[in-house]
């Protein structure tokens, strides 16, 4: 082999040690995260889901956790959960201050849903999470709809 050849796998092996070493540090270390329970309900009721859907977990409403403010350098922590039929969730998350987004895509015929007003982006729902184990109850009919971000769709 000539010279040409011997520095350009040479070249390459170096390339190939730095990306696999780069890809071994990972990202930024993940914060610790604590276990949050809790009810979503309205007027002390589970939200209704679609009778012909009501076996299905993905048709269950959803309650989103967006982060306020989050932490300098790291991107704003969110996580789901879908409700359980009786109204009940868990998630795992970091401590923070939240924003509560509910979402509800197969709400009954006769019901007109949310109509937006608990979207992520317009949900005025904050809660801050401080301890294992917190609980975080939900009752969407005792909201202050009067403080929603954005507009609601209208009925």
């Amino acid at each position: 082999m000539g010279v040409r050849t011997w520095v350009v796998g040479l070249g390459l092996l170096a390339l190939g040690s730095v990306v696999t070493v780069g890809c071994l540090r990972g990202g930024p270390a993940k914060e610790p995260t604590v276990l949050v329970k809790g009810k979503l309900t309205n007027a002390g009721q589970p939200l209704p889901v679609a009778p012909n859907l009501a076996a299905k977990k993905e048709a269950r409403p959803m309650m989103r956790f967006i982060r306020e403010g989050g932490v300098a350098g790291q991107a704003s922590v969110s996580a789901s959960a879908l409700t359980e039929p009786d109204g009940s969730f868990e998630l795992r998350i970091p401590k923070g201050k939240y924003r509560i987004g509910v979402q509800q895509t197969y709400a009954p015929p006769e019901s007109q849903g949310l109509l937006g007003k608990f979207s992520e982006r317009n949900s005025p729902i904050l809660h801050e999470v401080t301890a294992e184990g917190q609980e975080i109850d939900v009752d969407l009919s005792k909201v202050d709809v009067s403080k929603v971000v954005g507009k609601p769709k209208e009925p």
